[in-house]
C-alpha cells in the first residue's frame, strides 16, 4: 500500500518537474504600472500574460505562456500597490524530443524572448488600458525562455526576470495613447527610483465612431 501511495505521488509530482517556470522577481521599490494619465495606479489584480511574440514586434502574433497579476508587494508596511512581481508557470509539461507542438507544452516557447502583456482589467479587455512590454538582458540575466533539457524531460529549467528588465513598449494597433516604460524616474509610490511602466489607451468609443465616420465620408466623397 505505501508502494502505491509513493508512486502515486511520483507521477503527480512528474508534471511540476516538467514545466518551466517564469520568476519576474520584484519588490516594493520595484517598478509600478500606471494607467495613461501617468498618476493613477493599475488596479491590484489587472491581468498580466506572459507569453512571446511568433513575428518580433507584432502584437497581433502574441502567444501566451501563462498569466499572473497585478499586485501589492513587499513586506509588512514597506508593501506598495500595482507591483508586477510573482511567478508563472506552464503545467502542461514539455513535449519530448521529437514530438509535435502542442500549444499546453512548454517546448514551443524554448529560447524565445519573454514578453509581458499588462491589463487595467481582470482579463484581457481590448478596451482596458494596456502595455506590451519586451525583456532585455540586464546584469548578465537571460530574457528568454529556458530550452528543453533533454530526453528525461524533467527539470526543464527556471528563467529569472527582474521586472526592471523589460525596457522596450511594443506598439498595440488601434492605440491613441501607446505605453510606455521608464526604469529611471519616480514611480509616483514613495520610492524614489522604482521606474514605472504607463499604460496606453484606446480611444473613446465617441472618438471612434466620429474617426469611421470621416474616413466613410471622406470615401464617398472620392466616389462621387
Amino acid at each position: 500500500m505505501k508502494k502505491t501511495i509513493l508512486a502515486l505521488a511520483l507521477l503527480a509530482l512528474v508534471p511540476a518537474l516538467q514545466a518551466t517556470t517564469v520568476t519576474i522577481s520584484g519588490a516594493a521599490s520595484g517598478p509600478s504600472v500606471f494607467l495613461p494619465d501617468g498618476v493613477t495606479l493599475a488596479l491590484n489584480g489587472s491581468l498580466i500574460r506572459v507569453g512571446t511574440l511568433d513575428i518580433p514586434g507584432v502584437a497581433s502574433s502574441f502567444v501566451e505562456f501563462g498569466t499572473s497579476t497585478v499586485k501589492r508587494f513587499g513586506p509588512g508596511l514597506a508593501a506598495r500597490d500595482g507591483k508586477i512581481a510573482g511567478a508563472v508557470t506552464n503545467n502542461g509539461g514539455e513535449a519530448e524530443p521529437g514530438a509535435p507542438i502542442d500549444p499546453n507544452h512548454d517546448s514551443q516557447f524554448n529560447g524565445d524572448l519573454v514578453y509581458i502583456w499588462i491589463y487595467n482589467a481582470t482579463t484581457a479587455d481590448p478596451l482596458a488600458p494596456q502595455g506590451l512590454f519586451r525583456a532585455e538582458v540586464v546584469a548578465g540575466g537571460s530574457n528568454t525562455f529556458p530550452n528543453n533539457d533533454g530526453p528525461t524531460g524533467l527539470n526543464d529549467g527556471l528563467t529569472n526576470l527582474l521586472a526592471t528588465s523589460f525596457l522596450t513598449a511594443i506598439p498595440i494597433p488601434g492605440h491613441l495613447v501607446q505605453a510606455s516604460v521608464n526604469m529611471t524616474g519616480d514611480n509616483g509610490t514613495g520610492n524614489a527610483t522604482g521606474g514605472r511602466f504607463v499604460l496606453g489607451a484606446v480611444p473613446e468609443p465617441s472618438i471612434s465612431m466620429l474617426a469611421m465616420g470621416a474616413v466613410m465620408a471622406l470615401g464617398f466623397r472620392r466616389r462621387r
